[in-house]
C-alpha cells in the first residue's frame, strides 16, 4: 500500500502522480483512504489499500496508483506556454484589455483542443 512516512513524502507522491492524474483535483477516494488509514493498515497484508498503491519491489517506495488516469492536458506544459505567451507587457490603449482577453480565450481553447506542445 502507499505508505508515506511523513507529510513531505506524501506531498512528493502527490506531486509526482496525483497532480498528473485526472482524479487528482477531484475528491479522490484512494488518496483519502490512504491518508486516513495508512498508518494502521501498513502492516496488514490483507488490506485492500495494498492493491491501489502497491509498494515497489524493494518495499522502500510506492508505485503509481492503480486508478491513475492521465489528464488529457499536461498542466505543466500549459502553464509554461501561458507564461511565455502572457507575461509580457500589454499594449496600452483603450482596447488593450480587450485584445488581452481575446488572446487568453484563444489560448485556453487551444489548450482544451490539445494543441499546446
Amino acid at each position: 500500500m502507499g505508505y508515506f512516512s511523513n507529510g513531505s513524502e506524501g506531498m512528493d507522491y502527490q506531486s509526482e502522480h496525483c497532480d498528473k492524474c485526472y482524479w487528482g483535483d477531484k475528491a479522490c477516494m484512494i488518496w483519502l483512504a490512504h491518508m486516513l488509514h495508512n498508518y494502521e493498515q501498513c502492516n496488514n497484508d490483507e488490506s485492500i489499500l495494498h492493491m491501489f498503491i502497491p509498494k515497489t519491489e524493494d518495499g522502500l517506495g510506492n508505485k503509481k496508483c492503480k486508478m491513475f488516469t492521465p489528464t488529457p492536458i499536461d498542466h505543466t506544459k500549459v502553464m509554461a506556454a501561458f507564461d511565455r505567451e502572457f507575461f509580457q507587457p500589454i499594449k496600452p490603449g483603450p482596447f488593450g484589455h480587450y485584445e488581452y482577453n481575446n488572446r487568453v480565450k484563444a489560448f485556453i481553447q487551444s489548450a482544451l483542443n490539445g494543441e499546446i506542445k
